[in-house]
């Protein structure tokens, strides 16, 4: 039986790892007076490290088991994916001069999350129906993965635009909170171990996210929110294929952040920063409660029947 006590322990852990991990380095070069430009390289090196290090301690907690290489989606996701994706943050944060460059880079993951997880799995062998039309393996795995692929690359530039209009803390904020709404959703669907994965990356992310906004210089533009949504992604992936998350489930928590951070609102609340965080909060808030309600509403008719 799943322990919420011990979720909520990974969870903390992985936040406190961090911060500490996050804010070291800048107390260590502000008592040192060191220049803005070692600041600038600090920060392209200890936001993945503190992401990284809150990482390994809530899954530390969580006991995690681990095989090598790895065996199913949630291993192939957590063992290469998510440090991958880590190392090209850290190479495109540490890119010399071109911020181009940069960008291009974070968007390999984009390009390689559906099939890393979907490699070897029986939903790229099996035949696809659409209405009454069936497909074969062979022409339904390329659909799947295609698909996936394009809607991965429609979000993570959704994201980007957004981030570009409103500050990168909100949009960050937002995706981050969304993590564990998906990882309690994939639990009441029935996959305990992929929703329970959610914790540690929410937990790491958030604490990332909040400590930037300590740092007496706070980059003005950084990609945590690409990054949470690719972790988002892959989470509900994984739920839906693997686990008994339906499409729109996964869509609509997918798309709730973005929604939150997207809606227009006037002006005199956006020249208010704590005003807007507010007002977007509290969307995010009633969009997730909604459908937190509806799994738990699903949770409860599925297990009605074994009750009785």
């Amino acid at each position: 039986m799943p322990d919420g006590f011990v979720f909520t322990q990974a969870f903390f852990a992985s936040m406190g790892v961090s911060v500490l991990v996050l804010l070291t380095p800048f107390v260590f070069l502000r008592l040192t007076c060191s220049t803005p430009s070692l600041h600038n390289y600090s920060t392209a090196v200890s936001v993945p490290g503190s992401i990284a290090a809150g990482i390994i301690a809530g899954y530390h907690v969580l006991q995690f088991p681990w095989t090598w290489p790895p065996a199913n989606a949630i291993e192939r996701f957590l063992q290469l994916f998510v440090p991958g994706t880590l190392i090209l943050h850290l190479a495109a944060g540490l890119w010399p001069h071109s911020a181009g460059a940069g960008r291009w880079l974070r968007l390999l993951p984009s390009l390689a999350c559906p099939l890393l997880i979907l490699y070897g799995s029986v939903h790229l062998r099996a035949s696809l129906s659409i209405a009454e039309y069936s497909l074969p393996g062979t022409m339904a795995a390329p659909l799947i993965i295609s698909t996936c692929t394009i809607t991965l690359l429609a979000a993570v530039f959704a994201t980007q635009s957004l981030t570009r209009r409103t500050s990168p803390f909100i949009t960050g904020l937002l995706i981050t909170l969304t993590l564990p709404a998906a990882g309690i959703s994939i639990m009441l669907a029935g996959y305990i171990k992929g929703g329970s994965a959610a914790l540690p990356l929410a937990g790491s992310l958030l604490a990332t996210v909040l400590g930037l906004r300590l740092l007496p210089h706070e980059p003005r533009r950084h990609a945590l929110p690409e990054f949470g949504l690719l972790l988002l992604f892959g989470l509900l992936m994984i739920g839906h294929f693997f686990g008994r998350i339906s499409l729109l489930q996964a869509v609509a928590l997918l798309t709730s952040p973005l929604l939150a951070a997207a809606i227009p609102l006037p002006q005199k609340v956006r020249s208010r920063p704590p005003r807007e965080l507010r007002l977007r909060l509290l969307l995010m808030a009633v969009l997730l409660a909604a459908q937190l309600a509806l799994a738990t509403w699903e949770f409860v008719v599925r297990m009605k029947p074994l009750l009785a």
